[in-house]
């Protein structure tokens, strides 16, 4: 081997090593900033719910149907809604697996009626979660197991704050609300624009699927998880679905039911017999309510939930 080769192989072999270094020193500050927010959607709902996950008695779980549909105040005093725009089973999948003691405690995970059938469905939600991985052996284990950590994610640590710097930065600076009197749960106010807008959502018809494909296994694989952690941690799962505007699908809905009949998982349908189903006036769109229809439907889960919870 000739000298320059050898010097050159050193160099690389020395910057490498810097890199590498430089890389956890950057995931180093970024996890401890991070520790330090507890608002705002980026880190801040996670490292709350975190923060309370073990010490309350009901936790919500789901996507923005969940978070701004359940008031988790009304149905249990000690309570966070975890709920997550743009998220679903995997993501919710990943954070129960966080819970750490056998304390009892209720389960309400958010499932729609498409959720296990979506054929494009890909589990990609919990990348949300990635930078708790070297936090969480757990969290690392069903990344790693649905197949979201490439080799980069395993040398560049500081990858899995991608797309979540600024909002540390901001909720640093600025918190975007103060956490103290937080609970998870983020109501919809409606404006006089977005009335507009849902009426024109609203004269659009809405179609119900015309053919039903096979489960999703990365949905069914996340549920099954998540009972799993339940049966084992002395948690009660129970599953839910939030109203839709005016949605007559019987076989969307029947199939579901029959799914948790089989995994013996207690269902509450927020379908059925509901008022808000009537008037435009509880709605935003036609899978949101907004914070008038948000109370009524709490409470009536709350009634429902009491048949459950003995």
């Amino acid at each position: 081997m000739s000298r320059e080769l050898s010097k050159f192989i050193k160099v690389v072999l020395l910057l490498v090593a810097v890199i590498y270094c430089f890389d956890k020193i950057v995931y180093k500050s970024f996890s401890y900033a991070s520790s330090k927010v507890l608002s705002g959607q980026s880190v801040g709902k996670i490292n709350h719910f975190l923060q309370v996950k073990d010490e309350v008695d009901l936790l919500v779980f789901g996507s923005s149907r969940a978070n701004h549909h359940v008031d988790s105040r009304e149905l249990a005093g000690r309570s966070f809604n975890m709920g997550q725009d743009g998220t679903r089973l995997a993501f919710a999948s990943g954070l129960v697996q966080t819970l750490d003691n056998e304390r009892k405690q209720t389960i309400l995970l958010h499932v729609d009626y498409d959720d296990l059938y979506d054929t494009e469905y890909s589990g990609d939600d919990i990348q949300r979660i990635k930078y708790l991985s070297k936090m969480y052996s757990s969290v690392e284990k069903n990344m790693k197991e649905s197949g979201r950590v490439s080799l980069l994610d395993e040398v560049f640590w500081s990858n899995a704050y991608n797309g979540k710097v600024i909002g540390i930065i901001k909720n640093i600076i600025s918190p975007t609300y103060d956490y103290t009197n937080y609970y998870g749960y983020d109501p919809i106010v409606m404006s006089t624009d977005s009335t507009s807008m849902r009426d024109n959502v609203f004269s659009k018809p809405i179609a119900c699927p015309t053919q039903y494909y096979d489960i999703n296994e990365v949905a069914l694989n996340a549920l099954l998880d998540i009972k799993a952690l339940c049966d084992k941690k002395n948690k009660l799962l129970v599953a839910f679905t939030s109203p839709i505007y005016r949605y007559d699908c019987p076989i969307s809905k029947s199939k579901l039911v029959n799914i948790f009949d089989e995994l013996d998982i207690e269902y509450v349908n927020g379908q059925v017999g509901n008022e808000l189903l009537l008037s435009r006036s509880y709605w935003k769109d036609r899978t949101h309510m907004n914070e008038a229809g948000a109370v009524i439907f709490t409470r009536e889960l709350a009634e429902q939930l009491s048949e459950i919870i003995k």
